[in-house]
């Protein structure tokens, strides 16, 4: 195992989605084969995945592993078993169970599958700042994001000299895979304005806010189970239909991909001596730390859990994608690899995916 990303194109997001399908190629695989545990067990002494999952009941079945991994531990994952270090450090990936179905019409397709989410989260003010201090906080952020998957790690200055030397080219952008990267970046500066929004505006920030509407609308049907397939699945669709009624009416904005979009807050500014294990959900750890230097406060753009003197120093993943692995196809009815083949060529409505 080498200390660096193995980079199979100078295309970020086509790295990223060769190893989901190397991933979801390799499900495939346990889920046919008769080897689970075998594979399971190999992952862990590889040190893929956590020794904890011997705890589960066998078989261990790849998919279900997987389906239950945090991000960390799934970047963990592609790290340890591929080889690959995910270049998007507040972006990360979770795995759903399958609901797609290959060729079930009879027309060598997927089915789409419903519960594909990008959650975005973003950051609140504090009541002291200056509406100039808000601007200035606001281009910080977008300058980190301009895009849903935030700056990504580049080839530092001698890695490209020595390319250069080699005749490499760098002319490619890192997101054309089939639909413009015009795209990312025209929702990473509508993102920018409905963060402005939400700044001046308590009642916009809560219509968005998917947590405080989730918490509402639980309180009006007279349940705390919020885990209710039923009832969620109303809910999320019902709010999902109106973040993109407010892109298209409001902001003139076609959500182009065939997600569901959620937006969640974080409110919760610690100072720099908070840990990670005071909050259950890294996503939502503070983006800027306040620091008071003798009778001056500055506020620190936050990147990881942890201030700079702690001995961990793991990075905070603000938004994620859930991604299906899908149903795994029959080899006595289908060719499997073209099943594969034409996930990879949804088009641009699926960004992870070629056209």
């Amino acid at each position: 195992m080498s200390d660096h990303t193995e980079i199979s194109t100078d295309n970020l997001l086509m790295d990223l989605r060769l190893i989901i399908l190397r991933t979801i190629s390799e499900t495939w695989d346990n889920d046919k084969s008769n080897d689970h545990n075998v594979k399971i067990e190999e992952l862990v002494e590889q040190g893929a995945l956590n020794r904890d999952v011997l705890k589960l009941p066998k078989p261990w079945y790849l998919r279900n592993i997987l389906t239950t991994l945090t991000i960390n531990q799934i970047n963990t994952f592609f790290y340890k078993h591929f080889n690959y270090l995910n270049p998007f450090e507040n972006f990360g990936v979770y795995f759903l169970p399958g609901s797609a179905i290959w060729n079930i019409y009879g027309d060598y397709e997927w089915s789409k599958p419903e519960d594909e989410t990008i959650t975005i989260t973003l950051p609140s003010c504090e009541v002291e700042w200056s509406e100039y201090y808000k601007a200035e906080r606001l281009m910080e952020y977008y300058m980190h994001f301009p895009n849903f998957f935030g700056s990504g790690k580049r080839k530092d200055a001698s890695e490209i000299k020595m390319s250069l030397a080699q005749g490499v080219d760098f002319s490619g952008n890192d997101y054309n895979l089939g639909v413009s990267e015009d795209s990312f970046l025209s929702f990473g500066a509508v993102v920018n304005k409905l963060i402005a929004v939400a700044w001046d505006n308590p009642e916009f920030k809560s219509l968005i806010d998917y947590d405080e509407q989730k918490e509402k609308y639980f309180s009006v049907i007279d349940t705390q189970d919020q885990s209710g397939a039923t009832e969620l699945m109303e809910f999320n669709k019902t709010y999902y239909s109106r973040i993109l009624c407010i892109l298209k009416e409001h902001y003139n904005f076609d959500f182009p991909w065939a997600f569901n979009m959620k937006f969640v807050f974080s409110d919760r500014f610690e100072d720099s001596n908070t840990t990670s294990e005071q909050s259950s959900d890294n996503s939502k750890l503070s983006f800027w730390i306040k620091e008071t230097e003798g009778s001056e406060v500055k506020w620190k753009w936050r990147w990881r859990t942890n201030d700079a003197s702690s001995t961990t120093s793991e990075d905070i993943i603000r938004n994620s994608v859930s991604l299906e692995i899908p149903i795994t196809p029959s080899d006595k009815q289908t060719n499997v690899s073209l099943a594969l083949a034409k996930y990879n060529a949804i088009g641009p409505a699926y960004p992870f995916t070629c056209s």
